[in-house]
């Protein structure tokens, strides 16, 4: 009886085990196995000069108030940043941020989700107050280049319960023109004024070879736009304004790739549709040089 209860045993395992096994896909001979690649590079393999503990510090001085008490993450390649720490960090506040900080300098490079909850103490911050704040912080970084203030929104809260945000911008500045995909944006409590986040994109070269004095002049960039917006739409348009900025039509690209940086003319314009439904203005983009429609855009 004991050999047939072994035996009816040994019968259960096999019929158990077999079908599981029949479903591994076989590797045919001379077929090559892909690794998914792991999400966190091995920093002993990489030639990086801030090690993990130092970014760690760095995170810890650079974003306001916070006390760490929790990390995940670690070194990974970012498609803007390059090589960068990357951390999700619990504060003592409760907080959860992540915060990237440069692998070969140790400089912030962003930080987000800090508390933007109600508080009930208003402290009168008013969008001025809110440019002086993001000013004062910004300095703090030492970033090293040109910028030229840009504006203030007001973000309306996602629910009733937090406080909104005032988002400041900040061109980053080279040769005199903005430039159009980098700068440093901050965001600040409307009630308390407290840093929020922050994002510095530096990805353009300190030096650019396009000539900075424009072959096309303002008013024929503008009507450049009009004439097309007349052939392929039969619309007429307004002219909201422009400017005249660095555009990087291989955006977003990191410091290390290649860039194709054009002087435009960027044109913002309106048109019976978008007045019609109260829309922001729509964005075109002319080559300052040769006078090329390089892109359209109606949201920016």
């Amino acid at each position: 009886m004991r050999r047939i209860l072994i035996g009816i045993f040994i019968i259960f395992i096999v019929l158990v085990t077999v079908p599981v096994i029949s479903f591994a896909s076989p590797v045919a001979e001379g077929e090559e196995i892909t690794l998914k690649a792991p999400l966190y590079l091995d920093p002993g393999g990489e030639a990086v000069s801030i090690t993990r503990e130092d970014a760690l510090s760095s995170a810890e001085t650079n974003i306001p108030d916070i006390t760490i008490k929790k990390v995940t993450g670690g070194l990974i390649q970012d498609q803007v940043y390059g090589k960068i720490w990357q951390f999700s960090v619990s504060t003592g506040d409760g907080d959860t941020i992540l915060a990237g900080i440069d692998a070969g300098t140790g400089a912030l490079d962003f930080y987000y989700g800090k508390a933007d909850k109600k508080t009930g103490k208003n402290g009168g911050i008013t969008a001025d107050k809110a440019k002086q704040i993001a000013g004062d912080y910004i300095r703090t970084q030492n970033i090293g280049g040109d910028l030229l203030f840009d504006g203030v929104e007001y973000r309306a809260p996602h629910a009733r319960d937090l406080a909104g945000k005032y988002s400041v911008h900040f061109w980053r500045i080279i040769g005199g023109i903005p430039c159009l995909s980098n700068g440093v944006r901050v965001g600040v409590n409307p009630e308390t004024g407290e840093v929020m986040s922050y994002l510095k994109t530096w990805t353009m070269p300190e030096e650019i070879s396009v000539n900075a004095t424009p072959d096309i002049q303002d008013d024929g960039a503008q009507q450049i736009v009009r004439n097309l917006m007349k052939e392929k739409y039969s619309t007429d348009i307004t002219i909201a304004s422009s400017k005249l900025v660095w555009m990087d039509l291989n955006d977003p690209a990191g410091a290390d790739d290649p860039h194709d940086i054009r002087l435009t003319w960027w044109i913002r314009f309106t048109d019976p549709y978008l007045q019609e439904n109260e829309a922001e203005p729509g964005s075109a983009w002319i080559d300052a040089h040769s006078g090329v429609f390089l892109k359209k855009a109606y949201f920016v």
